[in-house]
């Protein structure tokens, strides 16, 4: 997010400047087509008025700067021509308020009489701000004469639409380039989408090779690649349904995912009970994170169950606040064997947990008895960065 630029402008009736932000660096240019559509502005209100100026000023962090001007012999300003700020210029204080001036006769008024435009002959003004939907100003539009000008109300009526008809495009233009700046960084998401599919399809391609060595039944090897290719386009799908940081729900991702796996592996009803962090995680945590959930539940499944009539599944993913994370999964079958070893005996699924752990920049520790037991600390991103 691009920091806020301040400057301070002088606004009669005050002593101390006031504090005003400025166009940032960060908004987008006029356009010419919509810079010609403001001249015209500027000059069909000059004519109508009978004012020999109209002006659109632009805010600068240092001076103001004429950015348009109605086109007449007797109109003293140029296009370009900069005034510095916290002179007592007429635009100074509707910056300062952002409201409405209207100064009828200068010269006979004590807060005027001394400003740099009487000395152009420009002694009575009406003006008003010109804002950006954030708040920050771009500048003013306004009419200057060289004569006493009370402004009736008519003309201040068509002031007033004018000024909204110039702060509507501002949003307009606003509004697409936050589209543009979207749809860039929509691309550089995609691309390290794919680059993240294709490593994590690499290290699925390596795991079922090695499963498939000495694997006689095709039917449950076919319904391994299916889950694991699941696991990794719902994680796709949720990400496109989502907003374009590439963060998803942990909680609703874990739960889809885990309940997808238990009505096509369980064939019978598996309870869920989850107590996750309220968060969000992108792509590049929660794919690994949801490979080793799966193979952790299909481990259960498989494995740890057996003909237990009310089988289920305890998941807790905790929050450290560091940057780590915390996940204890448990459930309630015949557990891991007494004396195991996970050192010296992990079977290939739990060595493919032990490596997602890593690749996570965590460990993982798995306790033996009667209830099994896995507890995993990682590291992960939480939360979309701010725009």
């Amino acid at each position: 997010m691009t920091a806020v630029k301040l400057t301070k402008v002088r606004v009669a009736g005050r002593i101390d400047p006031v504090l005003v932000p400025l166009t940032s660096s960060d908004k987008p240019s006029i356009p010419k087509e919509m810079g010609k559509k403001w001249e015209e502005i500027i000059g069909l209100l000059a004519e109508i008025i009978g004012v020999p100026s109209g002006l659109i000023m632009r805010l600068g962090e240092e001076q103001l700067e004429v950015f348009l001007k109605s086109e007449s012999r007797e109109n003293p300003y140029e296009i370009g021509e900069t005034a510095p700020l916290r002179t007592g210029l007429y635009c100074e204080t509707v910056i300062g308020l952002r409201s409405r001036l209207l100064v009828p006769d200068a010269r006979r008024d004590p807060d005027w009489r001394e400003n740099p435009d009487v000395k152009l002959n420009m002694v009575s003004y009406l003006g008003l701000p010109l804002i950006w939907p954030d708040g920050e100003i771009f500048g003013t539009i306004c009419v200057l004469d060289e004569k006493e000008n009370v402004y009736e109300k008519r003309y201040i009526d068509l002031m007033e639409r004018f000024k909204n008809v110039i702060e509507q495009d501002l949003s307009l233009l606003l509004s697409k380039d936050d589209l543009r700046k979207l749809n860039i960084r929509k691309d550089l998401l995609l691309r390290e989408i794919h680059h993240r599919i294709k490593n994590n399809f690499n290290l699925l391609i390596s795991y079922l090779r090695l499963k498939t060595r000495g694997q006689d039944d095709i039917s449950a090897l076919s319904r391994d690649i299916e889950m694991r290719i699941r696991a990794i386009s719902m994680l796709h799908e949720k990400i496109h349904q989502g907003d374009i940081s590439g963060f998803v729900g942990l909680g609703e991702y874990i739960r889809d995912l885990l309940e997808k796996l238990f009505s096509t592996l369980a064939g019978r009803n598996v309870r869920l009970f989850l107590d996750v962090a309220e968060t969000r995680m992108p792509f590049e945590t929660l794919l690994p994170l949801g490979m080793m959930l799966h193979e952790l539940a299909t481990n259960s499944i498989r494995h740890g169950f057996g003909e237990r009539p009310d089988p289920e599944i305890r998941l807790k993913i905790q929050d450290r606040g560091d940057g780590f994370f915390f996940l204890d999964y448990r459930d309630n079958g015949k557990g891991f064997p007494e004396g195991f070893d996970p050192a010296s005996s992990v079977t290939l699924g739990l060595n493919l947990v032990y490596s997602l752990a890593a690749q996570l920049g965590g460990r993982c520790d798995i306790i033996a008895g009667r209830e099994a037991a896995v507890l995993i600390e990682f590291r992960a991103n939480s939360q979309p960065p701010d725009d």
